[in-house]
């Protein structure tokens, strides 16, 4: 295209996308989706980081109840009681239920 003046004009850029059917591919409606995307990576990497923190209690939180358990010592415990003490452990980190059988 020339204009009045004899220069010639740039094509204006364009962003060719397929849509589905029912989608809207105008520009405007594309950067929703793509903010809707970037949105929904954000909340998913604060759900991955706040797992990622929740293990890293769990760990410290066993770590300090073995850590005391093995300073006790085990002297006089049978291995039932040791597992029951385990078990009472893990479901004091992950509120797990469980049925004492002694």
């Amino acid at each position: 295209k020339r204009n009045n003046e004899g220069d010639v004009e740039k094509p204006k850029e364009v962003i060719h996308v397929r849509a589905k059917r029912d989608q809207a591919i105008d520009s405007h409606s594309l950067a929703e989706r793509t903010m809707g995307m970037a949105a929904m990576l954000d909340v998913i990497i604060n759900y991955i980081n706040s797992l990622h923190s929740q293990i890293e209690v769990a760990n410290a939180y066993e770590a300090q109840q073995m850590e005391s358990l093995a300073r006790g010592g085990f002297g006089g415990l049978s291995s039932i009681k040791i597992g029951l003490f385990l078990l009472k452990s893990l479901d004091t980190m992950f509120h797990i239920t469980t049925e004492d059988t002694g």
